[in-house]
């Protein structure tokens, strides 16, 4: 496998934390505290938890770490619910607000001018 390193879960302290319901890790599989993808698995919640955003390429990486059906379901989740933990820009949600604006003072214009003919 090629190398792979984003952040470590020290690194990714403050970021957004996803987690899913996982009973146990797999055997053999062990996230250390240089492991070089922010994810942890809490022993005592029985939860694997990711910080931040996962990348298609974290997911691809974590996923080939094992075929055990139950991680995998786990890391869907966090896969799709750490995408999710992003809030959306401001800017985007005012340009909204303002097309929808711009448009609704068309039609009432439109309305007025057809009114007035």
């Amino acid at each position: 496998m090629d190398e792979h390193r984003y952040k470590t879960w020290a690194e990714a302290a403050g970021l957004p934390e996803t987690s899913a319901w996982l009973r146990k890790l797999p055997p053999g599989l062990d996230f250390p505290d240089d492991f070089p993808e922010p994810i942890h698995f809490d022993t005592t919640r029985k939860r694997l938890v990711y910080r931040g955003f996962m990348a298609s390429d974290s997911y691809r990486f974590l996923h080939a770490l094992s075929a055990d059906l139950d991680y995998i379901t786990a890391l869907d989740r966090l896969f799709q619910g750490s995408s999710y933990a992003q809030k959306p820009r401001r800017g985007i949600r005012r340009a909204w607000l303002w097309l929808m604006l711009a448009t609704g003072l068309l039609a009432t214009a439109a309305l007025v001018w057809a009114w007035s003919r």
